[in-house]
């Protein structure tokens, strides 16, 4: 009976987001075609159905790594074999690394018989130059593709779900929003089809990212959207018509691009911790808050948040204090230690870093490090104060 169970749930865990993905897939293909079509017409959409035993071989190989190993995975960590599962999931992730780097290599070198096996014919001039290039870009993109679908399954594993659902939720919206932007607003033709689902899959990726990583790899992954020679971003903009931006040696835009990244990398913890003290409240107080006639606004703002005062209370005690320390890795590792930008990306742990690197004498960083310490100290004396005035009852002493 606990065996059926178990298969039953493992069924249900799987087949659900199976079949949401490609049901998200279908609908993004659709409106591509859709976008392409009403601005290119039936040539575009020839080429689009063209490539799409792509998106099958893509969808074949991919499913069959991320479902298979995710069940591995789980059915290992639930026997508390956790260094087993964790190499599983290299294991899948390695393998999924090498036949999309493959599958691309193979792209570049031979799309044109490729496409001539799909049934590309030479002689319909804007037809076949329209596959070649969709298909091009398309397997340029498939360690996208494959990294996305790995992340989605052991993240459902690794308890994730919510992480799994909110990256196949912006992923589709951007997929189908950047088409009509692309396609209609832009006028890139069927080129910004293939971005848009590279954008929406790319954007997955970085949503799933933060549960795998440490900052040194996101930092390369970050520079293979960056990088002005070889970089994502700066290849769409000459798409579009722009020149390319040198973000590593732009600093004005990097107080937003290290924000972005510190947000998308621990805005989950944060979360994780108000969730637990929401879950927490009484159920009963929402409801006599019901019965009184109270709004579900008004139940925030009686009910929940005033629970809450204790956790916002310390949250921002810990994070005054911190004001003065910075993430070393999220400084150091994220802007590729380029000079250009030590304007906006210096702060106190990367100048102590550098400066005990540099002349090998601790005094000068030791002496940083204490200043650091003490104004940290002082900010948290500040912060508690502000609380006690508030709330006695919330502030730490």
């Amino acid at each position: 009976m606990r065996e059926g169970n178990f298969t039953r749930k493992i069924f249900y865990r799987f087949f659900f987001p199976a079949v949401a993905a490609s049901v998200c897939l279908g609908l993004a293909n659709l409106a591509d075609s859709l976008c392409v079509g009403m601005v290119m017409g039936e040539s575009a959409l020839a080429a689009i159905s063209l490539v799409s035993p792509i998106y099958m071989v893509f969808n074949v190989l991919h499913l069959g790594m991320a479902v298979g190993g995710s069940v591995t995975f789980a059915q290992l960590m639930g026997s508390g074999k956790v260094k087993q599962a964790v190499n599983v999931f290299r294991q899948m992730l390695l393998l999924a690394l090498m036949v999309s780097v493959a599958l691309a290599i193979l792209g570049e070198l031979f799309v044109e018989p490729l496409i001539l096996l799909l049934g590309a014919d030479p002689g319909q001039g804007e037809v076949y130059e329209m596959t070649k290039s969709y298909a091009v870009r398309l397997l340029a993109a498939a360690p996208l593709f494959f990294l996305n679908m790995i992340f989605y399954y052991f993240l459902r594993c690794d308890d994730g779900e919510r992480r799994a659902s909110v990256g196949l939720a912006v992923s589709n919206l951007l997929d189908v929003g950047l088409s009509f932007v692309f396609v209609l607003g832009f006028g890139m033709g069927i080129n910004g089809a293939v971005y848009s689902t590279i954008v929406g899959v790319g954007a997955a990726v970085l949503i799933y990212l933060p549960h795998f990583l440490s900052w040194v790899v996101v930092s390369y992954f970050l520079n293979a959207f960056l990088d002005a020679q070889y970089g994502m971003i700066p290849a769409m903009q000459e798409a579009a018509g722009h020149a390319r931006t040198s973000w590593y040696t732009t600093p004005g835009p990097w107080p937003f691009i290290l924000t972005f990244a510190n947000l998308w990398k621990n805005v989950g913890y944060s979360t994780v911790l108000y969730l637990a003290a929401i879950t927490g409240i009484d159920t009963n107080q929402y409801e006599a808050a019901a019965m009184d006639g109270a709004t579900k606004w008004q139940q925030v703002l009686h009910v929940t948040i005033p629970h809450l005062r204790t956790m916002i209370a310390i949250l921002f005690i810990m994070n005054v204090g911190k004001i003065f320390a910075s993430d070393f890795g999220l400084f150091y590792n994220v802007p590729m230690q380029n000079g250009a930008l030590f304007s906006v990306t210096q702060t106190i742990d990367t100048y102590v870093y550098r400066a005990y690197m540099a002349t090998g004498d601790p005094g000068q960083s030791s002496a940083a490090g204490l200043l650091q310490n003490v104004l940290g100290f002082v900010c948290i004396l500040t912060a508690n104060g502000i609380v006690k005035k508030i709330d006695s009852e919330s502030s730490l002493f």
